[in-house]
């Protein structure tokens, strides 16, 4: 499989590191507090050769900008949903540990058309 190339994206005017692997229905992966997207390789890899798989470093995390101010689960469920609207993806599927689980169960909760499937792995 060839290494997926990252992407930087700035909703807000913070930039964050995306990756984007594979090609299939979407899935977004993302990681728990104090990750990045590399924590997150063993279940990219799973995925890929079946999905479109989306990982982003979160706010304050891996290669992406610390936010401003504190930020609380809402404003990263929002900062998620903004990523994707700027990489065009509309609706997909949700894998997430701890606080990334924690996060796509709120964007399920708030933002329910952004949220195909989910599954939350250890979720804080």
């Amino acid at each position: 499989m060839m290494e997926p190339q990252p992407l930087y994206v700035a909703p807000g005017g913070h930039k964050t590191r995306v990756l984007q692997a594979g090609i299939g229905p979407t899935v977004v992966v993302l990681h728990g507090w104090g990750g990045r997207i590399e924590s997150m390789t063993p279940v990219i890899q799973c995925l890929a050769p079946a999905f479109h798989v989306v990982a982003l470093d979160l706010p304050g995390f891996g290669e992406s900008d610390v936010p401003e101010g504190a930020w609380g689960t809402p404003d990263y469920a929002a900062y998620v949903r903004d990523v994707l609207r700027e990489i065009g993806v509309d609706r997909a599927h949700f894998v997430g540990h701890s606080f990334g689980a924690k996060t796509s169960l709120y964007l399920a909760a708030t933002h329910d058309e952004v949220v195909e499937r989910l599954v939350a792995v250890g979720a804080s």
